[in-house]
């Protein structure tokens, strides 16, 4: 099993790049690369993100995953009521709330500048979530498995379950313990849990549930 993260602008080696991103250049690059079965995770914002991706490669004829993992994401049609509270919090606000999940060490919030960039990010991320329609992403034509911390404060299961509305194919919900970021919490079981379907399949992801 291959691993390739997918490094967003204004992130980490790239935060000196403004934050927006397209998801139609994720699956432009992905059309380059993928010449075998594959899966996309995609955690919190990115779980969404990895379902736009899937919506542009149908849209541009690519190959598209035999599974998308979605974790701790919520589903466009539930209520984004936390997005839009955090959408209208200023930047200190913002970088409070986000850091009393655990998501920013508290070294990087000592730091003025690293600050600005990482609110940057985050107020970015919020807009963008804000600004998906809730009738956008119809079913798409691949399993889902929907991965949900069993203490998330924000994306718990019942939420998380939602998006079996979203596959015309399998869908798959599973519970981890941990809270919103129970991918860094916990992050043995969730790849424990993704590395056994594979494994099963004997590495071939078609037929995952």
């Amino acid at each position: 099993m291959w691993l390739q993260p997918i490094q967003l602008p204004g992130r980490d080696n790239r935060i000196v790049e403004p934050p927006e991103f397209d998801p139609g250049e994720i699956a432009e690059a992905l059309m380059h690369r993928v010449d075998r079965p594959y899966a996309l995770y995609g955690h919190s914002m990115g779980g969404v993100l990895a379902c736009e991706v899937v919506r542009e490669l149908i849209r541009r004829g690519g190959r598209l995953p035999d599974v998308v993992y979605l974790g701790a994401c919520l589903p466009p049609h539930v209520d984004h009521g936390w997005v839009r509270h955090w959408a209208g919090l200023d930047d200190d606000e913002l970088l409070d709330e986000v850091a009393g999940l655990g998501g920013i060490p508290s070294a990087v919030l000592e730091q003025a500048s690293v600050r600005r960039r990482v609110a940057a990010v985050m107020r970015s991320d919020v807009v963008w979530l804000d600004s998906i329609p809730p009738d956008r992403l119809g079913r798409l034509p691949v399993a889902i498995v929907a991965f949900a911390g069993a203490d998330d404060p924000l994306v718990g299961p019942a939420a998380m379950a939602h998006w079996d509305r979203y596959t015309s194919e399998d869908f798959t919900l599973r519970s981890i313990r941990g809270g919103h970021l129970f991918h860094m919490e916990n992050a043995h079981a969730l790849t424990s849990a993704i590395a056994n379907d594979v494994t099963s399949t004997g590495g071939n992801l078609h037929g995952i549930r």
